[in-house]
C-alpha cells in the first residue's frame, strides 16, 4: 500500500507478520555517504580448516531487536592468528556458501560496533576461504529499522580484523 511518499508492506519473520514503512523520498533528506574499506590485505585472506563438530551445537543468536534465534551448527572454521588457534561458527551453510557473523577488537572503533558479516564460497577438500577483505556491515549499520543478527559470543574475536568495510560515517 502507498500513501504519498510512504509505502507500507507486510513482512514475515520467524513465522510472525509485521508491517514495514518505507519513505520513498529518504535519499533527498539524507544522502548516502558512501562506503569506505580498508586497503586489500592478502594476509586477511585465510584458508581455514572446515571441521565437522562431533556433536551439533545450538547457539542462541541475539538480534538487534533483543530476540534470540536458535541456530544449529554442525561445522566450524578453524585458523591460526598470531600463534593462537581461532574458530568461527557459521550462521548458515549451503550450496551457495557459508555465512558468518563476527565481532572483533576493532568493532566500534574502526568498524561497525555490533559486528560484521562475512560470506564465503562453499568449503572444498576440508577447507574454507575466509577472506576478511570482504567483511561488510549489516543493514543495521545503516538504519535503526533493520533486524540484523548479532555475533554470538562464540564469534567474538580477541584481535582487530583490519580488513573489509569500515564503520559507516553517515550515521543513521
Amino acid at each position: 500500500m502507498r500513501s504519498g511518499a510512504y509505502q507500507f508492506f507486510v513482512i514475515e519473520r520467524e513465522g510472525r507478520l509485521a508491517v514495514r514503512l518505507r519513505d520513498l523520498e529518504w535519499q533527498a533528506k539524507r544522502p548516502f555517504a558512501g562506503l569506505e574499506c580498508l586497503p586489500y590485505a592478502p594476509a586477511w585472506s585465510i584458508e581455514a580448516a572446515w571441521e565437522t563438530l562431533a556433536e551439533p551445537v545450538t547457539m542462541e543468536v541475539p538480534t538487534v531487536t533483543g530476540e534470540l534465534k536458535a541456530v544449529t551448527v554442525r561445522h566450524r572454521a578453524v585458523f591460526d592468528h598470531a600463534g593462537q588457534t581461532v574458530a568461527l561458527l557459521p550462521m548458515e551453510t549451503g550450496e551457495e556458501g557459508v555465512f558468518f557473523v563476527f565481532r572483533d577488537a576493532g568493532s566500534g572503533r574502526l568498524t561497525y560496533g555490533a559486528g560484521r558479516f562475512l560470506r564465503c564460497p562453499p568449503p572444498r577438500d576440508g577447507k574454507v576461504l575466509l577472506d576478511f577483505n570482504r567483511a561488510y556491515n549489516p543493514p543495521c549499520a545503516f538504519t535503526p529499522f533493520a533486524t540484523c543478527p548479532l555475533p554470538p559470543p562464540e564469534n567474538w574475536l580477541g584481535f582487530a580484523v583490519e580488513a573489509g568495510e569500515l564503520k559507516y560515517r553517515g550515521g543513521h
